[in-house]
């Protein structure tokens, strides 16, 4: 994962790799794996000075679901 991260793999070997990984589980070890190598590559920004607030969802269900994280990310940009 790192090494896709980090642009060493052409769209091709990339499509492989996670190809064989929807023919199968994932193990928690290669889940834990895929975090570890997430939060290294990733970029990580100070946000110390800010009071943050997290409002994610999944979206995009499918179910005809109402999803509250876009309504709530609409109240706290109007507040």
């Amino acid at each position: 994962m790192l090494n896709i991260g980090k642009g060493m793999y052409n769209e091709n070997e990339i499509t492989a790799f996670v190809t064989v990984f929807l023919m199968r589980r994932i193990t928690i070890e290669e889940l834990s794996g895929f975090r570890d190598a997430l939060l290294e590559i990733c970029i990580k920004a100070e946000l110390s000075a800010y009071h943050c607030m997290d409002i994610v969802g999944t979206g995009g269900d499918g179910k005809n679901t109402f999803n509250i994280s876009t309504l709530s990310c609409f109240i706290v940009a109007g507040t």
